[in-house]
């Protein structure tokens, strides 16, 4: 088949020209406006003469020098090569009687051909060959030629005519049958070509047809180009000024060249073509509800058809009516928006499709249902997803403890599946998509720890949307949760009535509140160390870690005893790295009865005339040294604002106490700023260095090599992978096993 060509458009607005051009015009009315031509009779006409040449029939038979020839073949002479001028060359196809024929030679039933062979122009024993070859039947013989000099005639009565489908068939069979003879690949393109050509000249003789033609499936298109069926219908509507439907959109958009993309190589496109095009259906309603505006544009090119004929002197063009200005190709048309809307949905959809793998063995894997856009939130294929709903509902409310090989069963479909931060991430995405929260969520920064600790399952406000995006002051809650935790008061009862407390001093949501519950209960089953809550306190701003202080001295829960209640307020001060002197005199004001929040004016009664007014407090609401459990939010108020004088006068007076102390200890040597380590300390850089050399390290060689730097083992693991976390988005060791498990892939390639 030849090349697509094209030239550039006229300036005219698609749809107008002269007398009924003006009227609006329906994809139907220009299709019935459009033929494909080179030079046609009227549809139907009876075979003619053209000088004195006649096409002879199926079905008929007509002798030429002693051969009886069958029908589908031109006899006579003047039929010129070119329909559409009067004179030239004969038409390569055509059999003149009157030129000369000589036997051929014992040897050499079929000599040889030139290219483009006619018979006006070939030997005379190649006529007689030829003449005896169609006599036989067209049987199958050596040299193409001979079968390229009937393919013209067909050709032409195909193409430059217009007989009726009855006779269209039975050409259209005997080419079929010439192809399944001949594997000459010349012949085999050119017939390809015809055969789709006359099944487009068929569409348009019926425009209700084209009208309603569909590509199914649409992922079919992809990486191919555009079918000639196709580009007539997007350019019908185009010329008609109609949008595009979806599936003319989608199959136009994934043909070759939209956008430089090669969508035959994008996953979604192959592996997933039923979600492809299902998420990009639901996406195209909303995004184009009336169908894809595909707009015409000056510097397009013109439709041309894609087959140029095999005999010289024969071309073809699409004929249009006055009143269409032209066909656009669509190839040559920007689908700008299309492109987009595929293009996100293909990246979408990246996932799932590596997941569900080449032969979709994991399509019903919940774990891979979990990577589905929310558009298609309610594929099913296997059930796993109700099943999953039907366990999360009879989970205790409103946090569930659940072991992790119980929840990697439900969520990955394995009970084995690694307890490492990928798969809890992975597992806190199935449990977003079924309205469920989980904590620890390392998309949040926590670090899961030992896998023995079961983790907390909580349902979230709004089904299928977990709160991702958290407020800053979610960070704040999870330093007062993990000091709460590590100073032995995890187990209180009290417990989380005061986290309660600090949620509602913090402005937390309810739904973050009760993340943060979820977070202090997995804490408070493996008791954090004070080094973890120290470092996660270190973590906030000097103005959060003063503010959470003050927060955590006016939320103390009654239920705590006296004495307990300032140790554990001690300890959490100096992590917060706040001044205990501080602590002091806000416990104390805390103790005491609260001043009177306006005068209240009283006289003394019995003596003559007016009585002086005295303004003196209203008495105190409950005895001294009581505190209840209720929060008197004006109080906490008070003495947050108390606390900060108290402090800037203290910092004064105590300035010279420290002065004999010296400057506080400079930090520890840091890595190096451009090493892949930047933001470790010296010691910890070296130990996650000697690290990286392996993938596994027993656990008695990695604890001699934290001691080795004068690092505790556990500290050490706990920096790094709260490093690694802030830094390279991941764990760099998993600790849960022995032998230690090393992600050395996380880290950059680079010296220390």
């Amino acid at each position: 088949m030849g090349a697509m060509t094209g030239r550039p458009a006229a300036s005219a607005a698609p749809g107008r020209g002269n007398g009924p051009a003006a009227q609006a015009r329906t994809m139907a009315d220009v299709a019935m406006a459009v033929s494909l031509r080179a030079d046609s009779a009227p549809h139907g006409a009876p075979p003619r003469a053209i000088g004195g040449a006649k096409w002879i029939g199926p079905g008929r038979t007509v002798w030429v020098h002693g051969f009886e020839i069958p029908g589908m073949v031109y006899v006579g002479s003047g039929m010129p090569a070119n329909p559409r001028e009067g004179g030239g060359p004969n038409a390569p196809g055509l059999i003149d009687p009157a030129a000369i024929v000589t036997p051929t030679a014992a040897g050499t039933p079929y000599p040889e051909m030139g290219y483009w062979p006619s018979y006006s122009t070939v030997s005379p024993q190649c006529r007689y060959a030829y003449l005896r070859w169609l006599s036989e039947g067209r049987p199958a013989c050596g040299n193409v030629g001979y079968i390229f000099l009937w393919f013209y005639a067909a050709e032409r009565r195909l193409l430059a005519e217009n007989p009726l489908p009855g006779e269209v068939a039975q050409i259209a069979g005997e080419i079929e049958r010439l192809r399944r003879l001949h594997g000459n690949r010349s012949l085999l393109g050119y017939s390809l070509g015809l055969l789709e050509t006359i099944r487009i000249k068929a569409l348009l003789s019926d425009p209700g047809t084209l009208e309603r033609w569909r590509p199914a499936p649409e992922t079919e298109s992809a990486g191919r180009v555009m079918p000639l069926a196709m580009k007539l219908a997007v350019a019908c509507r185009v010329a008609a000024g109609e949008p595009l439907p979806f599936e003319l959109a989608l199959a136009g958009v994934l043909s070759t060249g939209r956008g430089g993309n090669d969508w035959s190589g994008r996953l979604a496109v192959t592996r997933t073509p039923g979600e492809f095009t299902a998420l990009v259906r639901a996406r195209f309603a909303n995004a184009f509800p009336e169908g894809f505006p595909l707009q015409d544009r000056n510097t397009s090119m013109e439709l041309v058809p894609p087959y140029i004929p095999a005999a010289r002197g024969l071309a073809l063009r699409f004929a249009v009516a006055p009143w269409v200005r032209r066909l656009p190709d669509p190839d040559s048309l920007l689908w700008t928006g299309m492109e987009r809307l595929a293009g996100q949905a293909a990246a979408d959809l990246d996932a799932y499709a590596r997941t569900v793998g080449n032969n979709r063995n994991n399509v019903s894997d919940i774990g891979a249902l979990a990577l589905l856009p929310d558009e298609l939130s309610g594929l099913d294929p296997g059930g796993a997803r109700q099943a999953l709903l039907a366990w999360l509902g009879g989970l205790p409310r409103p946090v569930a403890a659940v072991p992790w090989t119980d929840l990697a069963a439900r969520c990955t479909g394995r009970g084995d599946t690694p307890y490492t931060a990928r798969n809890i991430t992975m597992a806190a995405g199935v449990l977003e998509r079924a309205g469920y929260g989980l904590e620890p969520d390392p998309r949040h920064g926590a670090k899961p720890a030992k896998p023995g600790v079961p983790l907390r399952v909580f349902p979230v406000d709004t089904a299928g949307q977990a709160d991702t995006k958290l407020p800053a002051a979610w960070e704040r809650g999870v330093a007062a949760a993990t000091i709460i935790a590590s100073s032995g008061a995890g187990g209180s009862p009290a417990a989380p009535d005061w986290l309660a407390a600090v949620a509602a001093a913090l402005g937390l949501g309810s739904g973050v509140s009760l993340r943060l519950t979820a977070h202090f209960g997995w804490l408070a089953d493996r008791r954090p160390s004070a080094a973890e809550a120290k470092r996660r306190a270190g973590a906030l701003a000097e103005p959060e870690r003063l503010h959470l202080a003050q927060v955590l001295t006016a939320s103390i829960h009654g239920g705590i005893d006296e004495a307990g209640s300032l140790a554990i307020l001690e300890k959490a001060y100096d992590h917060l790295g706040a001044d205990r002197k501080a602590l002091y005199l806000a416990y104390h004001t805390a103790a005491v009865p609260p001043p009177a929040r306006e005068p209240v004016s009283v006289s003394v009664s019995g003596g003559s005339g007016p009585s002086p007014l005295y303004r003196i407090p209203p008495p105190p609401d409950a005895p001294p040294g009581k505190r209840g459990g209720a929060l008197d939010a004006e109080l906490i108020r008070r003495i947050q604002d108390e606390t900060r004088e108290v402090s800037a006068v203290l910092a004064d007076i105590y300035r010279d106490e420290h002065a004999g102390d010296g400057e506080h200890a400079p930090d520890p040597p840091q890595a190096p700023p451009g090493s892949r380590f930047a933001g470790l300390d010296a010691e910890h850089a070296a130990l996650a260095a000697a690290l990286a050399v392996r993938t596994e390290w027993p656990r008695a060689e990695y604890e001699a090599e934290a001691r080795s730097r004068g690092l505790l083992p556990d500290g050490a693991m706990e920096t790094l992978n709260m490093w690694a976390y802030e830094v390279l988005g991941d764990a760099l060791a998993d600790d849960g096993d022995d032998p230690i498990l090393i992600n050395t892939a996380l880290l950059p390639p680079g010296d220390c």
